[in-house]
C-alpha cells in the first residue's frame, strides 16, 4: 500500500508540474515587474496592489475540476485501486493548498521588504457610510498576521479545490446534462437561500463574529466534501 500510494502521489506531482511552474514564473514576472517598477518610479505616495490570495484560489478550483478527466484516468491505468487514489489525492490537495499558500504569502512579505512603498489594500469593502480597503481577508479578522494569512489562503484552496473536485467528478460521471444539473441545483439553492434571506443571515452571522475559527471550520466542510466524493469515485470507469 505504502509504495502504491507513493506511486499515485508521484504521479500527481509529475503531471501538475507543468502547469504549477508557468503559474508560479508568471506571478514571479510580475513580482519582479513590481519591484522594477518601485525602484524606477516609487516614491514614499507610491502604494503598490499586489495580491496573490485570489489567484491561487482560481488555480486551486481549476486544478480540482481538471484533474478528474487529466489525471485519474491515468492512475486507473497504472493498476491503483481507487482507494489508494482517493487517500493520495487527498494528500496531494492538502500539499497542494499549503505550498501555494506559503509561497503566496511569502511573495506578498517579500515585497513589502524590497520596496519602499507600502502594498495598500487592492479591494474595497463598503458598509453603508463606512468604506474599508483591504489587501487580504486576513485583514477582517481580530488579529492581522502572517500566520493568519496562511491559514486563510490554505482553508480556502482547499475548499475550493475539494468542490470543483466533486464537480468534475459529477460532469465525468453523468455527463454534461448531470454536471450543469448539479451546478444549477447549487446555483439555484443559492439564489432561493438569498431571496427567502436565510442564507443572506447566515452570512450575516458570519461576519458579525468573523473569527479564524471559521476558516477552521471551512476546511472541516472541505474535508466533509471530499468525503462524498467518495460515492463518485468508488463508481469512477474509464471513458
Amino acid at each position: 500500500m505504502g509504495r502504491e500510494l507513493q506511486g499515485v502521489l508521484y504521479y500527481y506531482l509529475t503531471n501538475v508540474r507543468h502547469a504549477f511552474l508557468i503559474f508560479w514564473l508568471v506571478i514571479v514576472a510580475i513580482f519582479i515587474l513590481s519591484i522594477v517598477l518601485d525602484a524606477l518610479v516609487g516614491g514614499e505616495n507610491m502604494t503598490i496592489h499586489f495580491n496573490l490570495s485570489f489567484p491561487i484560489y482560481i488555480f486551486a478550483a481549476a486544478l480540482g475540476f481538471i484533474v478528474v478527466k487529466s489525471t485519474l484516468p491515468y492512475l486507473i491505468k497504472m493498476g491503483a485501486t481507487r482507494k489508494i487514489i482517493y487517500i493520495g489525492t487527498v494528500i496531494f490537495f492538502i500539499v497542494f493548498s499549503s505550498i501555494n499558500a506559503l509561497l503566496a504569502n511569502d511573495l506578498n512579505w517579500l515585497l513589502r521588504k524590497l520596496t519602499k512603498s507600502e502594498i495598500g489594500g487592492g479591494f474595497i469593502y463598503t458598509n453603508g457610510e463606512q468604506t474599508t480597503t483591504f489587501n487580504h481577508i486576513a485583514d477582517f479578522l481580530e488579529r492581522d498576521n502572517f500566520l493568519y494569512q496562511i491559514i486563510v489562503d490554505l482553508s480556502l484552496s482547499f475548499f475550493f479545490i475539494t468542490v470543483f473536485f466533486i464537480i468534475g467528478l459529477m460532469f465525468y460521471r453523468f455527463g454534461l446534462l448531470g454536471g450543469f444539473l448539479f451546478v444549477g441545483v447549487i446555483a439555484f439553492t443559492f439564489i432561493y437561500g438569498m431571496a427567502d434571506g436565510w442564507l443572506a443571515e447566515f452570512f450575516i452571522d458570519i461576519f458579525s463574529d468573523f473569527t479564524i475559527a471559521f476558516f477552521y471550520q471551512l476546511a472541516l466542510v472541505g474535508f466533509g466534501v471530499y468525503l462524498l466524493s467518495f460515492f463518485l469515485l468508488r463508481r469512477y470507469t474509464l471513458q
